[in-house]
């Protein structure tokens, strides 16, 4: 009776290791992710732990990951949840899922990135010699895409000068020398985050041409003195003149004085009327300004001209004259232009002491007033017109 009971327990043991033993191998046998590739990138090596259920691949430098397609096989019969082939957006962790003919269930976590920033290359310029206030281009690698993370420098000695610049591209850089950087070479550097590049050759920054800025007259009376206001003037180290263009004839001469910002030209009586464009011509440097509208008109000095004398209290405004005694005109018109509109009032000329002079009405509207001038003999056919560079302000 104990042989037979001794028997079934035995029998009982045996089929319980038969049951864990299938169980075990049952397991064993559940589909695995044996290979994991990316279309595209089949040599970049996945390092998959079956232990973790984890793939984890690295890609080259600035790989887009938002539609990567990988390519997926399994070690056994089963299912890939998300199929392969299918693109994913790998900027985030994917999840897949491997069913087993059973319905067992094995999740994966899949992790893709990027090598890190390289040290960027800077392997040329557009210009080795720029002047300043103008742009270059930079071109090399791995300048990233983001443009925050871009530092470029100018260097000189100890000094250090951050440069503006507008980012193109991962390769490509438009950098621009401010106005106000001082002339010589400098060592270019582009910065990446921590990273830093050097390009090979110096450069060399150069003074900016002359900028018009003011001129003293816009309608000049021979004998008379032009002074010309310009910017990035440097009288101790370059050499300058004045180039005076009407229509396709030009007239180059030396200024008859150079201040710090400031050059002046002597027109003299027999200078040729006409209108004329002023420029500043940098002779050591040969650069000349590039403003097109720096403009004056110069009137003939045979020929009628007024300036404004005085304004007094009874509204009589006095203008000096030069050339009313020999011109045979009869009526003098003058113009009041505070803007659009205008006031004409003739005017009486004082042959004995050259003057001419109006009156003006008590009620004639407050402003600032430009003043011209028109002459004229009807009986004659005779007419001349002049515009000044006088102002009237009645406050």
């Amino acid at each position: 009776m104990i042989a037979k009971r001794t028997a079934l327990w035995l029998i009982f043991l045996s089929g319980m290791m038969f049951s864990c033993t299938d169980a075990v191998d049952h397991d064993s046998e559940s589909p695995l992710i044996a290979e994991f590739k990316l279309e595209g990138y089949e040599s970049a090596h996945a390092v998959i732990d079956p232990d973790k259920r984890t793939i984890q691949l690295v890609l080259p430098y600035q790989t887009p990951l938002r539609s990567l397609k990988p390519l997926i096989r399994l070690s056994g019969t089963g299912e890939i949840i998300p199929a392969s082939a299918v693109p994913q957006d790998f900027t985030r962790t994917v999840y897949y899922t491997v069913v087993s003919p059973n319905g067992t269930k094995v999740i994966y976590t899949v992790s893709i990135s990027t090598e890190d920033q390289p040290r960027p290359v800077v392997s040329s310029v557009s210009a080795d010699s720029v002047e300043a206030g103008f742009d270059f281009h930079v071109q090399g690698r791995y300048f990233g895409d983001f443009p925050l993370d871009i530092r470029v420098t100018a260097e000189q000695g100890t000094t250090s000068l951050t440069l503006p610049f507008s980012y193109v591209s991962d390769s490509t850089l438009r950098v621009r020398i401010p106005l106000e950087t001082p002339p010589g070479e400098y060592t270019l550097k582009v910065k990446v985050k921590s990273l830093e590049a050097g390009y090979r050759q110096p450069l060399r920054f150069t003074q900016p041409a002359p900028r018009v800025k003011i001129l003293n007259r816009e309608n000049l009376f021979p004998p008379d003195t032009l002074k010309i206001v310009a910017a990035y003037l440097n009288p101790a180290v370059f050499r300058y003149a004045i180039r005076l263009k009407r229509g396709v004839d030009s007239l180059t001469v030396l200024p008859a004085a150079l201040h710090k910002d400031t050059l002046e030209y002597y027109v003299a009586k027999d200078f040729t009327a006409g209108r004329y464009t002023v420029q500043v011509v940098n002779l050591t440097d040969r650069k000349v300004s590039r403003e097109k509208d720096k403009t004056f008109t110069a009137f003939s000095g045979e020929l009628p001209f007024a300036r404004m004398q005085k304004y007094d209290q009874k509204g009589t405004l006095l203008f000096t004259t030069f050339n009313f005694r020999a011109q045979p005109y009869r009526f003098y018109q003058v113009t009041l232009s505070p803007g659009s509109k205008s006031y004409i009032f003739n005017g009486i000329y004082y042959a004995a002491t050259e003057t001419l002079g109006i009156t003006l009405p008590a009620d004639l509207p407050k402003g600032t007033y430009r003043i011209s001038f028109r002459l004229s003999d009807p009986d004659k056919g005779l007419e001349y017109s002049f515009q000044t560079d006088d102002s009237l302000i009645i406050p």
